[in-house]
């Protein structure tokens, strides 16, 4: 077992329980008004086969649930994360390395959700589960992957928050990668503050008026314009 397997079959003690202290739907569910904008307008079929791959406590599987999507499945190999997701009720949350279960799954999912894993492999390593999500999409298929931005003046703050971390990305890497790998389109976006309380409006302002302090300096710099800034960036792949 190298020092990743140990790190990840305790993450919920090294890692999780810093970040979110109480495992509940409750808790869950302040996040849910940002799945909605981030994630609530790309799948429209509710009887859609989709896997959250590394899907931790099953935060986004019990999202997922919620708005009808009949046909989840949450996968992760952290035995910690997994036993938080079934004591919670999350019946289609399993322990499995995505690798060899979606080896079996050969052009079988509408989506694949893979928030927060990618940084965790070296470059080659996360070249081959790219091209593992490709395969076991159906034709039509969306991958939807969520990880660190190179590109944020502050990507830092993610890309090492993390000591597993390995590999951060651009919408310009991903371009490479989704092209290499066969995908026909993709989108990107910005993985930012989501106004749907006081607090939240407050920090969505402040961040508009940041990102167009840097745009601006991008623009100068550089003539680009369409910079995705935030922290993580979100990247949607269509097979």
């Amino acid at each position: 077992m190298n020092y990743k397997d140990k790190i990840y079959d305790r993450y919920v003690s090294l890692q999780t329980s810093n970040i979110l202290k109480i495992q509940t739907f409750a808790e869950f569910e302040k996040q849910f008004p940002v799945w909605d904008k981030y994630f609530g307008d790309i799948l429209t079929c509710k009887d859609a086969a989709i896997v959250d791959v590394a899907c931790g406590n099953g935060d986004l599987v019990h999202w997922l649930n919620t708005r009808g999507y009949k046909n989840v499945v949450g996968i992760d190999i952290s035995e910690e994360q997994v036993s938080v997701a079934q004591g919670l009720g999350l019946g289609n949350v399993s322990r499995a390395d995505f690798r060899e279960y979606l080896k079996e799954k050969i052009d079988y999912f509408d989506a694949v959700f893979a928030l927060d894993i990618l940084e965790h492999f070296p470059k080659a390593e996360m070249l081959e589960a790219v091209d593992l999500f490709f395969r076991s999409l159906k034709k039509g298929g969306l991958l939807i992957i969520k990880m660190p931005n190179g590109d944020s003046p502050f990507f830092g703050r993610y890309a090492f928050g993390d000591f597993t971390h390995e590999t951060i990305m651009t919408d310009r890497s991903f371009k490479e990668v989704f092209s290499f790998i066969g995908f026909r389109e993709y989108q990107f976006k910005e993985a930012g503050p989501i106004p749907h309380g006081v607090f939240s409006f407050v920090r969505y302002c402040l961040w508009q008026l940041s990102r167009l302090v840097v745009n601006v300096y991008l623009l100068a710099e550089t003539g680009r314009r369409g910079n995705v800034l935030t922290q993580n960036i979100i990247a949607i792949a269509k097979k």
